[in-house]
């Protein structure tokens, strides 16, 4: 008969830590939630735990999976900007964080975003895109986000977010996220 040996403690650690990967995957099945992997720049690329949107809704400084106003989802999907998937507009949902919810102050200017009056860093303006094109903004402006609405931001100069599209109905959030496991 043939026996096979592990080295002392490899066994166990094998056991520990494929037993919390099962209870980690039967907590998100029971939570209603899933794994989602970003690929795209805007945000640190690898796998993010995603969630249903809390009853009370989101806050600024939430990481939310929302569908871009379909005008624009459109244009970023003809520019490159946005894949496909099933947001109107045939967008997929995108991963941004919320700036701004209901009764924040916004100012865009080509510099960037700033929220009642913080200036959020990496979120100026292009000038031209990757294609070469200016891409479309909202107007400069200082706003007050009406309740039921949010900004969404990326924080990266490029990245296609409220900056380009202007503010988003609470409605669009699909979900919320939280990074498990990025790259550095």
């Amino acid at each position: 008969m043939q026996t096979t040996s592990f080295r002392r403690g490899v066994a166990p650690r094998f056991v520990v830590g494929f037993s919390a990967l099962v209870v980690a995957l039967g907590a998100v099945l029971a939570a209603r939630a899933y794994l989602r992997i970003n690929l795209t720049d805007s945000l640190p690329r690898g796998i993010y735990l995603v969630a249903p949107t809390p009853r009370g809704g989101v806050g600024r400084g939430e990481l939310v999976v929302a569908c871009p106003p379909r005008s624009y989802a459109e244009v970023g999907r003809r520019r490159g900007y946005l894949i496909s998937g099933g947001c109107p507009g045939n967008v997929a949902p995108v991963l941004k964080f919320v700036a701004a919810s209901g009764g924040d102050i916004v100012h865009l200017s080509p510099d960037g975003l700033s929220v009642n009056g913080k200036p959020l860093q990496h979120t100026a303006l292009l000038h031209a895109d990757r294609n070469g094109d200016m891409p479309r903004h909202v107007a400069f402006a200082t706003y007050q986000v009406p309740p039921g609405e949010i900004w969404l931001f990326t924080p990266k100069d490029n990245g296609y977010d409220s900056r380009y599209f202007g503010p988003v109905s609470v409605s669009n959030v699909l979900n919320v996220a939280t990074p498990l496991l990025i790259a550095s």
